[in-house]
């Protein structure tokens, strides 16, 4: 699974690229790790997992903490110009710890920031609907099956944007990518894998359309009495018809 903040292309502020990429150096990737606990998972600037074919680490943006000169250096004084930055999560106190810290990471940068909590029962419906004035959110996806096409192409594909219910939160819409994306998903083993990395980093690093944070670990805690103990990093969780306990 991959955990990020989407950023809503479709509208200001975050129309423009430029900004977009501000904000991947203004957020601070290990206050929002190290709210979620200790080994909660490992960050992250980029789109696809590890074990996903196609994954290929790079570094793009501030992987130690906010990196607020650059954030400033890069964004200009198109921030300063810049309406209100939307920051919208749900009223539990977890989303609300992690807005807290990006909101104060976007205001060190320069933005205005305005805070707007939802109730979770319509936090999904107001993110996934088209025309949304959302600017900033919480947002995360695990694969449906072990390839990149379930990364990129069902959640960067304009052409799948709808009225109601998007996955594509961040109304992220370019022809080219698309073109590259339909070339990659009709592609089969190594040049598959290879034209899906060179997508992921692509992607970041020209239009940063999200803010990558983390990608999650499973946490289990087990007596020392377990054994046979087989992680399945595709499912995420061992082989629990393999288990014994002795």
């Amino acid at each position: 699974c991959v955990n990020y903040m989407g950023m809503n292309t479709a509208r200001p502020p975050f129309d423009n690229v430029t900004l977009r990429k501000a904000v991947n150096y203004a957020v601070d990737r290990p206050s929002l790790l190290r709210l979620v606990g200790k080994y909660a998972g490992k960050r992250t600037d980029q789109i696809l997992v590890p074990g996903i074919p196609g994954d290929r680490p790079y570094s793009i943006s501030a992987f130690s903490g906010a990196n607020v000169a650059k954030a400033k250096q890069v964004g200009g004084k198109a921030i300063a110009s810049a309406p209100a930055v939307n920051v919208v999560h749900t009223t539990s106190s977890s989303q609300t710890n992690r807005a807290q810290v990006v909101e104060y990471d976007l205001k060190a940068a320069g933005f205005d920031v305005q805070d707007v909590p939802l109730p979770a029962s319509s936090f999904f419906e107001t993110v996934g609907a088209k025309g949304t004035t959302y600017g900033i959110a919480n947002a995360g996806w695990c694969a449906d099956y072990f390839d990149p096409y379930d990364y990129i192409n069902v959640l960067l594909d304009g052409r799948t944007i709808q009225d109601a219910n998007n996955v594509n939160v961040s109304y992220f819409d370019n022809k080219r990518v698309e073109a590259q994306m339909d070339a990659a998903a009709g592609l089969a083993g190594a040049p598959r894998a290879a034209a899906y990395a060179k997508l992921d980093q692509e992607i970041m690093a020209k239009y940063a359309p999200w803010v990558p944070v983390y990608i999650g670990n499973s946490r289990h805690l087990v007596s020392s009495r377990v054994k046979n103990w087989i992680y399945s990093s595709y499912f995420g969780e061992p082989y629990y018809n393999a288990l014994s306990v002795g």
